[in-house]
């Protein structure tokens, strides 16, 4: 097992905003994390990140327990987070924004093994390649978002957390985008996603979590919870096109 959540409790000042969370994910495994707005989603990406605190709980990654450690320390034994929003480094070209992604791999690698992951991200959203010296902040949303994803894998990253990935993109952008994210497993890249949109969840998904107000409510593979309509009108809504495109 690559990463194992037990009992997951966050607190925001006197909110407790996850409420005792078990989850896991193998290794190899595109698992997602469905639900509606405020639901707490996000903040489990957060602590696995060590961007917010565990109240109570651990997370283990191949058995190290993350809930103490620095997030420069989680980076550093193979976790980047995609954060939801894009944060490119605007003023920063595109080729010195993947070269952040690598920061903690300088020095301690030829840099011919970072040129050869960056010509890698560039071959996953070729556009990057075209806009390698040009600055983050004027690339379109879509291409901001391909850059994130690429400048987390240049960490060299065994688990990528993805939050939020097709916020605000033009449908053929999250098409492109979610084709690259299918093929992550293939390349050793497990996979965390945190996604609004549940059509698109269902369709990459080995795994989804159903979460409702700071706990899971349902979990299983998409053909198991495409059975549970009690589920999906309760925790997801009504209006909502339920199919696999495996």
């Amino acid at each position: 097992m690559q990463l194992e959540i037990k009992g997951l409790e966050v607190r925001y000042g006197g909110i407790k905003a996850l409420k005792g969370i078990d989850l896991h994910v193998e290794k190899g495994e595109i698992v997602a994390i469905v639900g509606r707005n405020g639901s707490g989603k996000s903040t489990i990406c957060n602590a696995i990140s060590g961007v917010v605190r565990a109240s109570a709980g651990s997370i283990l990654f191949e058995e190290n327990e993350l809930t103490r450690l620095h997030p420069a320390k989680i980076v550093a034994l193979g976790i980047a987070q995609v954060p939801e929003g894009r944060q490119v480094f605007a003023p920063m070209s595109v080729e010195e924004n993947l070269e952040v992604g690598a920061y903690h791999r300088m020095g301690r690698e030829p840099a011919s093994a970072i040129q050869e992951d960056m010509e890698r991200v560039f071959q996953l959203f070729p556009i990057l390649k075209e806009r390698r010296k040009q600055q983050a902040g004027t690339l379109s949303g879509g291409e901001q978002q391909m850059l994130v994803i690429g400048r987390a894998l240049m960490s060299r990253a065994s688990l990528l957390i993805l939050d939020e990935p097709s916020l605000g993109l033009a449908p053929v952008v999250v098409q492109d985008i979610f084709k690259v994210i299918k093929e992550l497993p293939s390349s050793g890249v497990t996979v965390l996603l945190v996604e609004q949109n549940v059509h698109l969840s269902f369709s990459v998904a080995d795994r989804l979590y159903i979460m409702n107000t700071g706990t899971i409510e349902a979990s299983g593979t998409p053909d198991e919870l495409k059975g549970r309509r009690e589920i999906i009108q309760a925790y997801l809504g009504k209006r909502r096109r339920w199919c696999a495109m495996r």
